[in-house]
């Protein structure tokens, strides 16, 4: 048998990613010492319900496979008792570090608790949704966790190979719900935080204050006008350091002929001209994971580097 720790590693191991390192286990109990590690491991081995799986160096890999345990935890035909490509291994191993990363959130994982959830929280908003719709946004698997308080974390982590298209992808088939009352949180996650800048943008692009393709966050904008008008007006005894610091962000943010506009027209007929704009509720994290488990994939890295540099965050 196993110790409470060690069967709930297990069962998140099996259920999020299906494989692990020792270091994740050391990771989940708190402990750096590996020799807790290895007693779990090798009891594991015996009892046949974890695999590990040769051919990566000094890199010792381990895959929850075992039909018994999976049926014991209520998912006996769980995808992830199957082998897959090392480069799906690499993505399951920085899924797991997103979750192990956040231990005070519940992480959702099996296929019933995450369709639950997210039905319930698309019928909330009164969304027009069907199961096809639920389908596509659970299809990508990535976390989806409840915070203290019950409301809805949804993580989306960044494997680093490509540009942002995947992100954006993610938005789009979950911005419904984003712009929405009671709307989630969603948690950006990658191994490089020279990448956390950009994916900012996208949000705000596909989210937030961009009036042409997401939804523009109300109070920001015209908490923008205001202080722009000030401004423009030479009343700087309203400003310090860092309101003047807010506004020259906020100049960057609704930058274009399309808020030059609106704030004509704000000038002239007040806050009413801002009722059109649709208000996110979303908000908007960074999670720094702490490996790209290069490892697992040396090729695909170095044609990166060899055509973007170690940290590009284009295609």
């Amino acid at each position: 048998g196993y110790t409470p720790r060690e069967a709930g590693f297990l069962m998140l191991a099996g259920l999020q990613s299906g494989y692990f390192l020792r270091s994740q286990f050391n990771a989940y109990i708190e402990r750096e010492c590996g020799a807790l590690g290895q007693q779990f491991i090798d009891r594991a081995l015996r009892l046949g319900h974890i695999g590990a799986l040769p051919g990566f160096g000094n890199q010792r890999l381990y895959h929850v496979c075992a039909r018994a345990l999976y049926q014991q935890i209520g998912e006996p035909d769980n995808r992830n008792r199957r082998l897959h490509a090392p480069e799906t291994v690499r993505q399951r191993l920085m899924m797991l570090d997103y979750v192990l990363a956040r231990p005070g959130e519940h992480c959702l994982l099996t296929t019933e608790a995450r369709s639950e959830t997210v039905s319930r929280l698309v019928l909330k908003n009164s969304l027009d949704a069907d199961e096809s719709l639920v389908d596509q946004l659970l299809a990508d698997r990535q976390p989806i966790s409840l915070d203290v308080t019950g409301a809805v974390q949804l993580g989306f982590v960044d494997y680093g190979l490509r540009g942002f298209s995947q992100w954006e992808r993610f938005l789009s088939r979950r911005r419904p719900l984003l712009r929405a009352d009671g709307a989630a949180t969603v948690t950006y996650a990658t191994f490089s935080a020279t990448r956390f800048r950009a994916a900012a943008t996208v949000f705000r692009k596909m989210v937030g204050e961009d009036a042409g393709t997401g939804g523009i966050d109300r109070e920001r904008l015209k908490g923008y006008f205001a202080t722009r008008r000030l401004f423009e007006e030479r009343r700087f005894e309203s400003f310090d350091k860092t309101r003047l610091d807010r506004l020259r962000e906020d100049q960057r943010t609704f930058a274009g002929e399309v808020f030059e506009e609106l704030y004509r027209r704000w000038r002239h007929d007040g806050d009413a001209v801002l009722t059109g704009c649709v208000a996110t509720a979303a908000r908007f994290e960074t999670q720094l994971l702490v490996s790209a488990y290069a490892w697992l994939a040396p090729v695909r890295f170095q044609e990166r580097r060899a055509h973007h540099g170690p940290d590009s965050g284009t295609d």
